[in-house]
């Protein structure tokens, strides 16, 4: 069994916890500010999809998974996500679980993604994913 690695992050935005939420669950909300293209399922099992494109319109990277927890304003753990980018090796088994915690007109996002020790690749993304940069405000 491959053993994992958590990188947990967290940001407070200046909204309430539904609105948060939506920005990872609603496509013209990440469309707004993530990705170039998104595909959410909105429900437990569904599928969680955005994908990235470069400066000529191709793709970049296609992160694809399925919604274990579906909390609206709660909670959101997306599960069995590949990550494929187009000059790297692809990633298989990463997860996330976002939640929401809202606190007196602020709302604390809390990111806690599981990487699994599977080899350089995985290594190589763990120092991109820990790296110092919170989610954007």
């Amino acid at each position: 069994m491959t053993s994992m690695e958590t990188i947990v992050r967290s940001v407070a935005i200046e909204t309430t916890a539904n609105a948060a939420f939506d920005a990872f669950t609603r496509v013209g909300e990440l469309l707004s500010w993530w990705c170039e293209g998104a595909l959410v399922g909105r429900r437990e099992g569904g599928n969680w999809a955005v994908g990235f494109t470069d400066d000529h319109g191709g793709t970049r990277a296609t992160i694809m998974g399925k919604i274990e927890t579906y909390e609206p304003g709660r909670r959101l753990a997306v599960r069995d996500i590949s990550y494929e980018r187009r000059t790297e090796e692809p990633l298989e088994g990463l997860s996330f679980l976002l939640t929401f915690v809202e606190r007196e007109g602020t709302c604390l996002v809390t990111v806690e993604q599981a990487i699994p020790d599977a080899g350089p690749a995985y290594e190589l993304y763990h120092g991109e994913a820990g790296g110092k940069r919170d989610l954007p405000s």
